[in-house]
C-alpha cells in the first residue's frame, strides 16, 4: 500500500510514461549488436563501480587523515594543504565515475528517433564511457600514490 503511494508519486513527479518504456524496448531489439553493446556497457559498469568504491574508501581515508594526523597547528602546513587538494580530487574523480553509471532509457535519456542514429548513439556512449573509465582509472592511481607519499612524509616527521 505505502509502495503504491511512493510509486505514484515517482511516476507524477519523474512523468513516467509506459508508451516511452514500450518504444524503449521496441528499438533497442532492432540495435546492431546488442548483445555486445550490452556485455560492453556491463563491464565498464562493473569496472566503474569498483573503481568509485576504491574513490570512496580513499576519500574517507584522507578525511581521516586530515582529522587524525594534522593537528590544529599544522592546519596549514604543506601536508594538510596536500590532503585537502587530494580529498577535492578524489570528490571530482567521484562525481565523473557517477556518469559511467547512467541508464540509456525513459525518462531521463531517450533514444533517437531513427535506427542508425539509436546505434550510433550506443556507440558513442560505450566510447565516452570507456574514455572516461580509462583516465580516472589513472587519475585514481596517480592520487592513490600520491596520499602514500603524504602518509611517508607524515611518519617520518614532514610537516
Amino acid at each position: 500500500m505505502i509502495y503504491d503511494l511512493v510509486d505514484k508519486a515517482f511516476k507524477t513527479l519523474l512523468s513516467l510514461n509506459e508508451e516511452d518504456e514500450r518504444k524503449f524496448a521496441d528499438a533497442r531489439k532492432d540495435i546492431n549488436h546488442i548483445n555486445h553493446i550490452l556485455h560492453d556497457m556491463v563491464i565498464i559498469d562493473t569496472k566503474s563501480s569498483a573503481l568509485l568504491m576504491h574513490v570512496s574508501i580513499m576519500l574517507a581515508v584522507v578525511i581521516g587523515m586530515l582529522f587524525t594526523l594534522i593537528g590544529p597547528k599544522e592546519s596549514g602546513s604543506i601536508l594538510a594543504y596536500m590532503l585537502k587538494i587530494e580529498m577535492v580530487a578524489y570528490a571530482v574523480v567521484a562525481m565523473v565515475l557517477l556518469r559511467c553509471l547512467d541508464i540509456m532509457r525513459p525518462p531521463f535519456r531517450k533514444l533517437r528517433n531513427e535506427m542508425h542514429e539509436i546505434n550510433a548513439q550506443y556507440h558513442q556512449e560505450i566510447v565516452t564511457r570507456r574514455a572516461i573509465y580509462q583516465l580516472m582509472s589513472r587519475v585514481v592511481f596517480i592520487l592513490t600514490v600520491v596520499l602514500i607519499l603524504i602518509t611517508f612524509l607524515k611518519i617520518f616527521g614532514f610537516q
